[in-house]
């Protein structure tokens, strides 16, 4: 893999990562919160989950080759 393709690959890992973390922290604020709040945070929990799965995915294809930074 080159270089290019490696920090690629780093880069949209520690995307995933900080997105991970981000939900994470929203999951903590859900948990305090009266029920009838719980469902828009839930949502966005929801949205960075999305972000991470495709960041991870796309760390994966660049590893295959699939994708190459230019």
């Amino acid at each position: 893999m080159s270089r290019a393709n490696q920090q690629l690959r780093r880069e949209l890992l520690d995307i995933a990562h900080m997105g991970e973390e981000a939900a994470h922290v929203i999951w903590q604020v859900v948990k305090t919160l009266p029920e009838e709040q719980v469902e828009v945070l839930m949502q966005a929990v929801g949205l960075v989950h999305e972000c991470v799965d495709k960041a991870n995915a796309l760390a994966n294809k660049v590893k295959a080759g699939e994708v190459v930074a230019t």
